[in-house]
């Protein structure tokens, strides 16, 4: 028995709604690490330095960092289907077209500018004035490297929604998908 694309929507929009709900908890456990991570890397417990754990605050960050960005993606995926399939109802594939040209500039590039700004305080944290040996520039180094290795990354999944839309657009010509303006 085929199924109701009634339900296949639904369906749909229940993803979306789980995935935001994903996105919003992914975002809140990264800074309730970074928190508690300088937190606990600012103190000295029974004598023991513990500002290497500064080392870690990076690397946590930007795990979290890549499961938000797929979040992001796949509910800004699913958006676009949804905005161009013409057996979506038209108040529906209306609104997905405003959400998507009215989106929050600063949304894109949140998690990874809030990684910028984790990383300079835990380098600042970890900077000795006597000198710094190879791992730490090898820290800073690799933790600036992954950090625009992310941003890379989310940009080309930028570029396969571009292509997604171009494709959608050949799948359901009979209603345009809406093109960022150039």
């Amino acid at each position: 028995m085929p199924r109701d694309n009634g339900d296949f929507f639904k369906g749909l929009r229940d993803e979306i709604a789980a995935k935001q709900l994903r996105r919003t908890v992914y975002i809140r456990m990264k800074l309730t690490f970074i928190i508690g991570l300088f937190g606990i890397g600012s103190l000295s417990i029974a004598g023991s330095p513990t500002k290497s754990l500064f080392y870690l605050i990076t690397l946590v960050v930007l795990i979290f960092d890549l499961y938000i960005i797929g979040e992001d993606f796949t509910i800004k995926r699913a958006g676009m289907f949804l905005q161009c399939n013409p057996d979506v109802p038209q108040e529906e594939r209306r609104w997905e077209k405003i959400v998507f040209s009215n989106r929050n500039p600063v949304g894109g590039v949140a998690a990874l500018l809030s990684s910028m700004f984790v990383l300079i305080p835990a380098g600042i944290g970890l900077w000795n004035p006597k000198g710094n040996g190879m791992f730490y520039w090898a820290w800073v180094g690799a933790s600036s490297f992954v950090i625009i290795g992310t941003w890379i990354y989310s940009h080309c999944l930028l570029t396969k929604l571009k292509k997604l839309r171009k494709d959608l657009n050949k799948e359901f010509p009979e209603t345009t998908c809406y093109t960022e303006p150039s």
